[in-house]
């Protein structure tokens, strides 16, 4: 066997194994190239940008019909979709091209609609929060007493039949007789802003404390032989079961805690002895409450 055939066997088996290699390189290229673009109209349908598509030749788009023809992945995106209906409530858009939207649903097809009545929606969108801005600069929290009319029979209100409840009625007046034997006095639906002064030097501050204990009252505050208001009593029932009125009543007791006045919550109208036991109860309490509030009023006026 001679040197020269030797020679050519090897270059051929190096050849050989030259074009295998190149050959699985390349098919592994393509496999690799092919598992990453199934991944990607997914990725490109949450996060492309209105008016581009990179990949439109592979979404199905044609230059021959404007880009229009679309394929699987090639629809109108959800925000476009959102942001076309408040353009169609805005009355931006006109019956021709809602027919076109029916029968037409692309992204680009979508893309060149907003595109074209951008502007517009910004300036309705611009307009509408200076109005809402404006209304809510102008709302009133009073009514402005000028501007009333004459006639009361044109004003939204109307007188309600019963002060009370018949669970109220029936504990006022067992309440009222044993407070009279004490010579204490009762006086129901009282404000807490006639209970409590709002002590704050700023004006907005102020009035927003105001208006909000204005729209608060305790079902009964009762007053002592001098007239000074010595304990309160809230009748709970069923309506301060609600998450609104828990809240409420959390701020009624944040307040009467701070306060000489105690305040007392019923749950069950007791009878007649029972009552004078509560009332009994409740003078004891709020003479303690007076004394302690009277020796820190004592305390806080020797710093000074």
């Amino acid at each position: 066997m001679s040197s020269g055939y030797l020679l050519s066997s090897f270059i051929t088996i190096l050849a050989l194994i030259f074009l295998l290699g190149f050959a699985i390189g390349r098919r592994s290229k393509k496999q690799k190239a092919k598992k990453t673009y199934s991944k990607q109209p997914a990725y490109r349908e949450k996060y492309r940008p209105l008016g581009s598509d990179p990949y439109n030749k592979r979404n199905g788009y044609s230059s021959s019909n404007n880009g229009l023809s679309h394929g699987v992945s090639s629809y109108s995106t959800p925000a476009q979709d959102a942001l076309i209906d408040q353009m169609k409530a805005e009355g931006l858009l006109s019956e021709f091209e809602k027919g076109l939207l029916i029968s037409n649903r692309s992204f680009r097809f979508a893309s060149s609609i907003i595109d074209e009545h951008m502007e517009e929606h910004k300036q309705i969108v611009a307009a509408r929060k200076r109005e809402e801005e404006e209304k809510a600069k102008n709302k009133k929290t009073w009514l402005d007493l000028d501007e009333l009319e004459g006639n009361a029979f044109w004003y939204p209100v109307e007188q309600k039949k019963y002060l009370f409840t018949r669970r109220e009625v029936e504990f006022y007046r067992l309440l009222k007789k044993s407070c009279s034997k004490k010579g204490f006095s009762v006086c129901p639906k009282v404000r807490i802003a006639d209970i409590f002064n709002v002590t704050s030097d700023d004006k907005e501050e102020k009035a927003l404390w105001f208006r909000t204990i204005a729209q608060l009252h305790v079902d009964f505050l009762v007053l002592d032989k001098y007239d000074k208001m010595y304990f309160a009593i809230e009748l709970d029932d069923a309506s301060h079961n609600t998450e609104k009125a828990k809240r409420k009543d959390w701020f009624k007791d944040q307040l009467f805690r701070c306060d000489p006045v105690l305040l007392v919550r019923i749950d069950e109208i007791p009878d007649e002895a029972k009552m004078d036991v509560l009332v009994d109860r409740c003078a004891e309490v709020a003479d303690e409450r007076r004394e302690h509030y009277a020796k820190l009023f004592d305390k806080w006026k020797s710093f000074f």
